[in-house]
């Protein structure tokens, strides 16, 4: 079993076609994802693919990278699956040994990845495509999807960060001892709570699309960048209701703005020296 589910209309499609999850995705040999083909992503994203097969068995995780003067690279990892066990694996080409900038002049454009055994493909086929724009400071959120996995998303627009501060306020007696230091009101009890505004920056239809399921997930993660924007520290979080307008075809719009608090609330303030 996997944590998840499906939406009714998919429900009802997949029924009209005489299929189950089991029979989609796990007999299918696809990904537990529903992120878009060729999505657009960060050179130092942290690209994961959620994988669950029906039989035990051995399997080359192979990794062909396509750089901008036509070359050709596949690496490969081979792993042992098991059909009890639910599958995280890293995408990102560097942790396999494949450079996304091996030389000054010369980048990797995109990168496909899959599942393969004795020549035969054990998975479907997903490409990702790297995102070479200037980004003084990327935003990464992981989030738990519909599918059972856990996706990785990229946010290349502006970033806001937002404190929310809540408390009660009581009055004390004026004392003959008072001093003009001395308050009459007081607040007992107050706690504060991070909050965060983030824009996507331009993204494709498909992937604004892909972000519903982000907006509907009951866990996420927000990698907050440090002040080196190399370091990050794992922030809990909960994406805000929201009422979005999700892309206008009209206007050719095609960012939306996502709004995450900490999933932590505190009376104390956090030391951003120490981390």
């Amino acid at each position: 079993m996997v944590k998840g589910g499906l939406s009714p209309r998919q429900n009802a499609m997949m029924k009209a076609l005489g299929q189950t999850f089991y029979s989609k995705y796990v007999q299918g040999k696809r990904f537990l994802t529903p992120r878009p083909w060729g999505e657009f992503v960060h050179p130092n994203q942290p690209i994961k693919l959620w994988y669950m097969v029906e039989v035990t068995h051995t399997a080359s995780f192979r990794i062909k990278g396509v750089y901008d003067d036509g070359e050709e690279v596949t690496v490969q990892t081979d792993i042992s699956i098991n059909s009890d066990s639910l599958y995280e694996l890293n995408c990102n080409p560097e942790l396999h040994g494949l450079l996304i900038e091996p030389e000054y002049n010369k980048k990797l454009l995109f990168f496909d990845v899959w599942l393969e055994n004795y020549g035969i493909k054990q998975s479907d086929t997903r490409r990702f495509e790297i995102d070479w724009n200037y980004c003084e400071r990327p935003y990464f959120l992981f989030f738990a999807n519909s599918l059972g996995g856990i996706d990785d998303v990229f946010l290349s627009g502006f970033g806001i960060d937002l404190f929310d501060v809540s408390g009660t306020q009581a009055h004390r007696p004026v004392r003959t001892t008072d001093t003009v230091y001395t308050p009459t009101i007081v607040s007992p009890n107050k706690s504060g709570q991070n909050k965060w505004k983030l824009n996507s920056g331009w993204k494709s239809i498909s992937t604004i699309q892909f972000y519903r399921d982000l907006m509907l997930s009951k866990q996420a993660w927000f990698l907050y960048p440090g002040n080196d924007n190399v370091s990050t520290i794992i922030v809990p979080v909960i994406i805000q209701n929201s009422d979005s307008q999700l892309f206008n075809r009209q206007e050719d719009q095609h960012n939306i703005d996502i709004e995450l608090i900490e999933a932590h609330s505190s009376h104390f303030s956090f030391d951003n020296r120490s981390f």
